[in-house]
């Protein structure tokens, strides 16, 4: 993990897109000649409206999706036609949330956030210490050992970061996160991502709620019909 953050850190852009486009095969347009970066241990809100091209320009960036056009740079490195191989060094790289934290109710909090160090193979006496440290900063230490379905709706999106964290990754990506959850709840979990950032993480955060991030400092880059308009 320290070789990944080592590379990431090299570059004073973590993400960089140049005159990226998007068509599926339907022949919609998903995005069109976009150009950004973000800076290494920035955090920056993606808004526009449902359909505008959020979750498709998340997707490239975690190599979910493939460009049709243009080039995608994260850390240094042409993301675009990586191989398999190269998809899963990346994705291991990033933490994701999503609107739905897909937690899963038979398991316990402890086991979900574990998922991922489980699938990387890392040693049993390091999990343990890994996942309560994420569950620590989420604010859910004391309920380790609770099932899913026993949790508020804004503790299930927490136990979703603490599963996206728990590999330290240096770049999250989050796509509507607060979108199930009311408006103070959508406050505290913002307040917990500007935490994760004070920790040198970088952050892209896609939301359609302008007022939730309107007092917030940080760049917003706003999409509309696929295009990149601020």
């Amino acid at each position: 993990m320290k070789k990944i953050l080592q590379q990431f850190a090299e570059h004073e852009e973590i993400i960089n897109f140049q005159n990226v486009s998007k068509r599926y095969t339907q022949g919609e347009e998903a995005l069109k000649d976009i150009n950004f970066s973000l800076k290494f241990s920035e955090m920056a809100f993606l808004t526009g409206h449902s359909g505008a091209g959020k979750s498709t320009l998340l997707k490239l960036i975690a190599a979910m999706e493939r460009p049709t056009g243009g080039e995608i740079i994260v850390a240094g490195q042409s993301i675009g036609h990586l191989a398999r191989r190269g998809v899963s060094s990346l994705r291991q790289s990033l933490g994701m949330v999503f609107q739905d934290p897909n937690i899963l109710d038979r398991y316990t909090v402890f086991e979900n956030v574990a998922l991922p160090l489980l699938l990387q193979d890392v040693r049993q006496r390091d999990i343990a210490s890994r996942v309560r440290a994420a569950l620590d900063v989420v604010g859910l230490l004391a309920k380790e050992k609770r099932y899913p379905y026993k949790l508020s709706v804004g503790e299930r999106q927490r136990v979703g970061i603490a599963r996206a964290i728990v590999n330290h990754p240096p770049l999250l990506l989050a796509d509507e996160p607060t979108g199930n959850l009311d408006p103070d709840l959508a406050r505290e979990i913002m307040d917990l991502f500007t935490k994760l950032n004070e920790t040198g993480m970088s952050l892209l955060i896609a939301t359609h709620d302008l007022s939730l991030i309107a007092s917030r400092s940080n760049r917003i880059l706003t999409l509309k019909e696929g295009h990149l308009i601020s």
